[in-house]
């Protein structure tokens, strides 16, 4: 991996916000596997407000690393929350812009918060129905049963 050349728009950028250009880097494309290990390498995971990172998000949390949500309006803008909540850390997901941000820079300069949040992640990955598509399929199918129960009461005698 190489750091972004400082003549690239993304490394004047990072010039620009006081982010140190060696901090940021390209990388090749690499097998899925060497792909997910790649984020054992950062600290947090900053999903976009505007369009999520879906199953980018999902990959990084399966790798062991937090994912830091704001929900949208739209399903795009709601999918980095949900995974949030689905896998058991309600607590990265920010009301707003500015809790984001704020929770963004406490995290960060708090490594001893940040370790004990990847360490909960880790707990929490091995009974998280996010991870467990047989223990989620199961739910789901409870829940569709329940919802065509009520929905089959709901002019006469319920069916059993």
């Amino acid at each position: 991996m190489a750091a972004i050349p400082l003549t690239t728009a993304s490394g004047q950028h990072a010039v620009a916000a006081h982010i140190e250009a060696d901090r940021l880097v390209f990388a090749a494309t690499i097998p899925h596997a060497e792909y997910l290990a790649r984020y054992r390498l950062a600290d947090l995971f900053l999903d976009t407000l505007v369009y999520n990172a879906g199953a980018t998000a999902a990959g990084a949390l399966w790798a062991g690393l937090p994912v830091l949500a704001c929900p949208g309006e739209s399903y795009a803008a709601r999918m980095g929350a949900s995974l949030c909540h689905a896998v058991g850390l309600p607590e990265l997901v920010c009301a707003s812009a500015l809790a984001y941000e704020q929770l963004a820079i406490e995290l960060g300069n708090h490594p001893e918060q940040m370790a004990q949040l990847k360490a909960k992640l880790a707990q929490l990955l091995t009974d998280s129905p996010l991870f467990q598509p047989q223990t989620f399929v199961l739910a789901l199918e409870q829940t569709l049963r329940k919802v065509w129960q009520k929905y089959s009461c709901r002019s006469g005698p319920c069916p059993r």
